[in-house]
């Protein structure tokens, strides 16, 4: 069955669920362990630009993901985190 609408809610869920507050909770977790600095990965996609079509959700979540990224670099002393949009690679 093809997409009737441009966005499913259940889609976007699921994705924040994973890029956001699933990196919030891996970054909170990897804080605790100790006052050093700390440098992570957030691997973001070009499809934030892109935005292919039915990826609507995908790219929600990367940018949702982006902003975090930011924010936490701001408020959190010792903190880096690297952004980087990757290019789509075809999956199944």
């Amino acid at each position: 069955m093809g997409r009737t609408c441009e966005l499913m809610p259940s889609g976007l869920d699921a994705f924040l669920g994973f890029d956001v507050s699933g990196f919030y909770e891996l970054c909170v977790a990897l804080r605790k362990e100790g006052d050093r600095g700390l440098s992570a990965l957030y691997p973001s996609s070009a499809a934030v630009e892109e935005r292919p079509k039915e990826m609507t959700e995908y790219s929600m979540g990367k940018a949702a993901g982006e902003i975090l990224s930011v924010a936490l670099n701001r408020s959190w002393p010792g903190m880096h985190i690297a952004c980087v949009r990757l290019p789509r690679l075809l999956t199944d």
